[in-house]
């Protein structure tokens, strides 16, 4: 009776995991500043403005972090909105780069002078740059969750177990019988191979349909 082998494990559940880490502990530094001023607008606001502002993120960073360790569905379409949300807040340097600069020089204190120091438009291409970056990290980790977006397929990614039909093969090489769980994907690309020799060279045999899914019968 041919061998069956499977692969069940979860793609990028460790980058998921670290990242819902990550955004616990953004929510937790948004929730220590509540008061701290924040640029909106071309100015710097403190007051209720800066505590409306740091309890949306922070909501937003919670949100994210429960969402994605539990693997939450509803969470995979809350990561491209919240992109969405930091590339508008971050475009804010952009646009009122100048505004900012001057607020940022005037709260500066005993770092001042250190800032004065740092020419002008080299201050603002930093500036720009930083915002830019910032943007496009979200932007990747969006990128990244789209092509991993199976994770957020099940409420428990750890026991999820896809359906996928089973097919039988037989090496050429060292004649080795053997099945394989493959989704129409792997099955397409030929992501299979003989699990004695290694070698590709292997002819499937006609067999009919099979199913595997995770409830025990």
């Amino acid at each position: 009776m041919p061998e069956t082998f499977k692969n069940t494990k979860v793609k990028g559940r460790i980058t998921f995991r670290i990242a819902a880490v990550l955004f616990l502990l953004s929510a937790a530094f948004e929730l220590v500043g509540l008061f701290s001023a924040v640029p909106l607008l071309g100015a710097f606001r403190g007051g209720f403005s800066a505590a409306v502002y740091h309890l949306l993120f922070a909501a937003v960073y919670l949100a994210l972090g429960i969402g994605i360790w539990t693997a939450s569905s509803w969470c995979y379409k809350l990561i491209f909105a919240a992109t969405l949300l930091v590339t508008l807040d971050k475009l804010q340097y952009i646009i009122f780069r100048e505004t900012i600069l001057v607020e940022m020089m005037r709260r500066a204190g005993t770092y001042r002078q250190l800032l004065q120091a740092i020419d002008r438009q080299m201050f603002l291409q930093i500036l720009m740059l930083v915002a830019a970056l910032f943007a496009a990290g979200w932007w990747g980790f969006a990128a990244y969750t789209y092509f991993r977006r199976d994770y957020f397929r099940s409420s428990n990614p750890d026991e999820r177990r896809p359906v996928m039909p089973t097919y039988e093969f037989v090496c050429e090489d060292c004649s080795k019988s053997f099945s394989v769980m493959l989704s129409l994907a792997e099955y397409e690309n030929k992501k299979y191979e003989c699990p004695k020799c290694g070698s590709k060279r292997v002819k499937q045999q006609i067999t009919s349909f099979q199913a595997v899914t995770s409830k025990k019968s």
